[in-house]
C-alpha cells in the first residue's frame, strides 16, 4: 500500500508537467489524426472530399493563421439536404464556429480541458492565441492512452523519493479528482481488489466499501455475460507481461441501475513475488461510453458521406505524382473507362489513351508544384459512349491530388447544336443575301428599262412635234 501512496503523491506533484508536455509535444506529431486545415476560400466540394478522407469528422478553416471556423460531417449532411453543394459554393459561406475555443492558459489546465470535453462531448478542441491565431489542438484521447507511461515515470521518481506518508490522504484525493477514471490494485492470488481510488465510489453505482467487501463478486457480476471470457483471457495474459508492458482491452459492463457502459481497462504488473510471478496488478479504468457513442456516430456519418458521394454524378478520385489511382470516392460505373478494381493501383499511362494519360499527368504534376487548382477538359469513350469532361485537379498532400471530373457532354452537345444551327443560319443568310442581290439587280434592270423607254418616248414626242411645226 505505501507504494501506491508514494506514487499518488508523485503523480500529483508531477502530473502538470507530464500532461502539458504530452499535449503540446505529442499531439502535433500525430498529423494523421489531425483534422484537415484549409482556407475559407476553398470550395465546398473540395472540403467535402477532404473531410471524407480525414480520420476526424470535421475540418478547420484558417485564413492567414486565424481560425475562422469549422465544417463538421453533420453540417455536410444538412448542406447536401438543402442542395447547397454546388461548385460555386465556398467554405466561408457555410462554416460554423467550434463549440469552444481554448486559449493557451486554458489549454494548460487539464482538469478544465477535461471538463470542456465532457460538457461538449468532443475529443478535440482548437487552441488560439490572443490575436486569434491558430496554435494547435488539444486531444484528450492520445493523452489518456499514454496514461500508463506516466505511472512508469512516477515509479522511477518514487525510487528516489522520501515523501512522508502523512500526506497520503490529501494526495490520493487530489489524484482522484484529477484522473477521469478509476485506479485500482488487484490481488492475483486472492482474486480481489485491495485498493481502489475515491473515484470508484459511485462509478457504475457501486460504493467503494461495497467493492472492497464483495471483491470478486462484483468483478463477476458487473461485466456483460458475453464479456466474461474476454476479461478472463485478457487478465491471464496480463500476468505474463514483462515489466513495463501494458495490456489494454475494452468491454461492456452493467451499472447498478443495469444501464450498459463501455469501459477501457489498462492493466500492468505492479508487484511481483520472489519467483517472478505477478502478485499485484495495477489498473486504470475509464468509462468510454461517450467515446463509443461518438465512434458509432462517426461510422454513421461516414456512411452518410459515402451515400452523399454515391448520389453525386461526378467522378471523384485521387492520383499521386506518378499518376497512380489511389482511391475512388464517387465512381458511377457507366462513367468509368474500366471497373474500379482494374484501376486502383494502376497508373494512368497503363490504362488510359496516351493523349489523355499525358495530359492528366502533366496537370497533376503542375498542381503539386504550384499548389494551385488546375482545370482541363477531355473526351473519353466509356460505357455511355464518347463523353466530355471538365476536370478540376486539387492538391491534397505533397504527393497526392484530388480530381473531380464533371460530365459536360450535354453542354458540349448543346454547343455543337448551336454551332450547327449558327452554320445553317449563316448559309441561309448568305443565300438570302444572294437572292436579295439578284432581286435588286433585276429590279434595277427593270427600272432602268422603264427609264430608257420614258426617255425614248419623250424624244419621239419632241421630234414629232418639231416635224408638225415645220408643215405649211
Amino acid at each position: 500500500m505505501p507504494n501506491l501512496i508514494y506514487i499518488a503523491d508523485l503523480y500529483c506533484r508531477y502530473n502538470a508537467a507530464i500532461f502539458i508536455s504530452i499535449i503540446f509535444y505529442f499531439l502535433p506529431m500525430s498529423e494523421s489524426n489531425l483534422p484537415p486545415i484549409v482556407s475559407s476560400g476553398t470550395s465546398l466540394q473540395e472540403a467535402i472530399a477532404l473531410l471524407s478522407r480525414a480520420e476526424t469528422d470535421y475540418l478547420l478553416a484558417v485564413d492567414a493563421g486565424q481560425l475562422v471556423g469549422w465544417l463538421t460531417a453533420k453540417d455536410v449532411v444538412k448542406l447536401v439536404a438543402q442542395g447547397a453543394t454546388n461548385q460555386d459554393c465556398r467554405l466561408g459561406a457555410v462554416i460554423t464556429q467550434p463549440y469552444h475555443v481554448l486559449n493557451p492558459e486554458e489549454a494548460e489546465d487539464l482538469p478544465l480541458v477535461w471538463q470542456y470535453f465532457q460538457t461538449y462531448q468532443v475529443w478535440q478542441l482548437p487552441v488560439v492565441g490572443a490575436r486569434g491565431e491558430f496554435l494547435g489542438l488539444v486531444k484528450i484521447q492520445e493523452v489518456l492512452q499514454e496514461q500508463t507511461k506516466y505511472v512508469e515515470v512516477l515509479k522511477q521518481q518514487f525510487n528516489h523519493s522520501s515523501l512522508a506518508q502523512t500526506e497520503s490522504s490529501y494526495l490520493l484525493k487530489e489524484i482522484t479528482n484529477f484522473y477521469p477514471g478509476i485506479i485500482y490494485i488487484y490481488d492475483v492470488d486472492n482474486q480481489r481488489i485491495v485498493y481502489n481510488s475515491e473515484s470508484m465510489s459511485g462509478f457504475l453505482g457501486y460504493a467503494k466499501e461495497e467493492i472492497g467487501r464483495r471483491g470478486n463478486e462484483i468483478l463477476v457480476e458487473t461485466p456483460h455475460p458475453e464479456e466474461l471470457e474476454l476479461i478472463s483471457d485478457q487478465m491471464a495474459e496480463v500476468k505474463l507481461l514483462a515489466d513495463g508492458e501494458v495490456k489494454q482491452f475494452e468491454y461492456r459492463a452493467y451499472a447498478v441501475d443495469r444501464n450498459m457502459h463501455w469501459l477501457q481497462n489498462d492493466v500492468r504488473v505492479f508487484l511481483r513475488k520472489p519467483d517472478g510471478e505477478a502478485k499485484l496488478l495495477v489498473g486504470f479504468v475509464q468509462d468510454i461510453s461517450d467515446r463509443k457513442a461518438t465512434e458509432a456516430e462517426l461510422r454513421q456519418k461516414k456512411l452518410e458521406l459515402e451515400a452523399v458521394f454515391m448520389a453525386m454524378p461526378d467522378l471523384w478520385f485521387s492520383l499521386d505524382a506518378d499518376g497512380t489511382y489511389l482511391q475512388f470516392y464517387s465512381a458511377p460505373e457507366q462513367e468509368l473507362y474500366r471497373p474500379v478494381n482494374q484501376l486502383i493501383g494502376k497508373k494512368v499511362t497503363e490504362v488510359l489513351p496516351d493523349y489523355l494519360a499525358k495530359k492528366l499527368l502533366e496537370a497533376v504534376r503542375q498542381v503539386l508544384a504550384t499548389k494551385e487548382i488546375a482545370t482541363i477538359e477531355y473526351e473519353l469513350e466509356v460505357p455511355l459512349g464518347i463523353q466530355f469532361y471538365d476536370c478540376k485537379i486539387i492538391c491534397l498532400t505533397e504527393n497526392q491530388t484530388l480530381l473531380i471530373a464533371h460530365n459536360i457532354t450535354a453542354r458540349k452537345n448543346m454547343e455543337q447544336l448551336l454551332r450547327q444551327s449558327n452554320a445553317a443560319l449563316e448559309v441561309k443568310i448568305v443565300e438570302r443575301t444572294q437572292s436579295l442581290w439578284k432581286a435588286n439587280v433585276k429590279l434595277a434592270h427593270q427600272i432602268e428599262e422603264k427609264i430608257n423607254l420614258q426617255r425614248l418616248s419623250v424624244r419621239v414626242k419632241f421630234h414629232f412635234g418639231v416635224f408638225l411645226n415645220r408643215q405649211p
